[in-house]
């Protein structure tokens, strides 16, 4: 009886630490997707209704990857983000003069 009551507890903790990782990480993409949406209207001046993000996760470096197409021009645009634990910006780069100039070499 004792072993079912420690497996049941062992699991209820590993079930509530995936469960945290894994609204830590969709609060982090939402984030980056702020950041992000904002800089595109602000430098660019576009609407985030004409914006379609995908968010990628580089796991060694810890940066987020944000490529962005805006539907109505089909231009392309690329960013690098990382935010840190508190959810604060801690780096920020738009690459994407170097992302447009790759395709065209």
């Amino acid at each position: 009886m004792k072993k079912i009551i420690v497996f049941n507890i062992l699991f209820c903790l590993v079930v509530m630490l995936i469960s945290n990782m894994y609204y830590d990480f969709k609060a982090k993409e939402i984030i980056v997707y702020n950041y992000v949406a904002e800089h595109l209207e602000r430098k660019y001046e576009l609407s985030r209704e004409n914006l379609d993000m995908d968010i990628q996760y580089r796991i060694g470096p810890g940066l987020y990857e944000v490529l962005v197409l805006e539907s109505e021009t089909k231009k392309e645009y690329f960013f690098e983000v990382d935010i840190s634990e508190d959810y604060s910006l801690f780096y920020f780069e738009d690459l994407t003069y170097l992302y447009n100039r790759k395709d065209t070499d």
